[in-house]
C-alpha cells in the first residue's frame, strides 16, 4: 500500500522430527531493523515447548 509505514515480518519454521512449528515476528520500521535474533529465541522456545 503505498501510504502504509514500513515493516518488517520475518517468519520461522522450526521441526523435532514430529511436529512443525511456524513462528512470526513483526516490528514497524525499516526492514534491517527487523528482530531476528528475538525470532530465533522465540522459534527455538516454540519448537522445545510447543504446549
Amino acid at each position: 500500500m503505498p501510504d502504509s509505514g514500513p515493516g518488517a515480518h520475518p517468519t520461522g519454521v522450526g521441526g523435532d522430527g514430529r511436529t512443525v512449528t511456524p513462528a512470526q515476528g513483526a516490528r514497524v520500521g525499516d526492514p534491517s531493523d527487523a528482530p531476528v535474533p528475538a525470532l530465533r529465541r522465540t522459534t527455538r522456545t516454540a519448537v522445545a515447548k510447543p504446549y
